[in-house]
């Protein structure tokens, strides 16, 4: 009962945030569709689709569904914080003394701590 609730929950969250990314013109506008009740519903049935294809996945391979799934998981975050770190690094290179002096949330020991990200994604994708 609880897995049910927590994947109903999730469904729902990930259907409103696909609606607000469609909103902002982010995401197809197609998903900004809602009922009559104002539930996004074109956006909860992209999200129950993706969530059908963990079932699917489990139904034809039950013994390494759940490896396979976090495995998919895990190399997409992963790949997410590299960009981050290359984006992050990029934009730095391009900003003048005076920017880099005035930056809000200044990245600690950079370009070393970028670096060490990097070996530690690095690391962790090795051991997948």
């Amino acid at each position: 009962m609880v897995a049910t609730s927590a994947c109903n929950s999730g469904i729902f969250s990930n259907g409103r945030v696909l609606y607000n990314l469609a909103l902002r013109k982010d995401t197809p506008t197609f998903l900004t569709k809602t009922s009559l009740s104002k539930v996004p519903i074109n956006a909860i049935l992209i999200s129950s689709a993706f969530v059908s294809i963990g079932v699917i996945v489990n139904f034809f391979i039950p013994e390494k569904a759940f490896l396979f799934l976090a495995n998919i998981t895990i190399t997409l975050t992963i790949f997410t914080w590299s960009v981050i770190v290359v984006v992050q690094m990029k934009h730095r290179h391009f900003l003048s003394k005076e920017e880099i002096a005035n930056l809000k949330y200044p990245m600690p020991f950079y370009p070393y701590s970028n670096i060490l990200i990097f070996i530690i994604l690095a690391m962790s994708s090795v051991s997948l």
